[in-house]
Formats: C-alpha cells, structure tokens, sequence
C-alpha cells in the first residue's frame, strides 16, 4: 500500500469513527421533539368572552390584550422548552397528537393572575 493510499484510508477511516461517536453523543442529549396540538381557536373565544362581560373601556381593554397576548406567548414557549414538544394548532392535526388546550389555558390565567397581584 502506498503512503498516500494509507493516510487516505486512515483520514476516512477516522471521520466515520468521528461522526458515528458524535452522532451517539449528541442523539442522546438532543431528543426529537413531540408533537403536541393545542386548540387556539377556543382558547382565544373563552378570552373574548371573559374581556366582554368586563365592563372595560377601549384602554382598559387594550392592555388586558397585551397582557393576555404576552403571558399566553410566555406559556407556550416555556411549555414547548420545558416538554421538548413542537405546539401546533389543532386544525393542522389530523390525529394522534395529545391536546395541551387546558394545560396551556391554565397557566396563562396563572400567569396573568400573578401579574394582577402584583404590587
């Protein structure tokens, strides 16, 4: 065997070894993410109806929409973040996904709750 033939066989033979043990670490440490669905359309129609039996003027009901918007933002992230989980909106699943429609509308009523008792 030649001298350049063996460093070529030693150079391929040393990036397979390379990307199997990368792949074996790195799988591992990174799972693919879950599919999870969540019905946005019902949890935006329960806020409508809880903004209209408010009796709020059109500032009052601006910032409660911002609020509402960022708090239901935060929940999603965090939950996708903390589950590992791609949230898409139930229209788009066909079936099998699991519904995190409560889990999610929960928690933004948490959060927005602790930011209405905040002094």
């Amino acid at each position: 065997m030649t001298p350049l033939r063996t460093i070529t066989l030693s150079v391929t033979l040393s990036l397979f070894i390379s990307t199997a043990v990368t792949l074996l670490v790195i799988g591992p440490l990174n799972p693919t993410p879950s599919l999870v669905q969540m019905d946005m359309n019902a949890t935006l129609t329960a806020f409508e109806k809880d903004i209209q039996q408010r009796d709020l003027n059109p500032a009052q009901q601006k910032g409660h929409i911002a609020r509402f918007t960022t708090a239901l933002d935060t929940v999603l992230r965090t939950y996708s973040r903390d589950n590992n989980v791609v949230i898409v909106v139930s229209p788009a699943v066909i079936s099998g996904a699991p519904d995190i429609t409560r889990i999610i509308s929960q928690e933004t009523v948490n959060v927005l709750t602790k930011k209405d008792n905040k002094p």
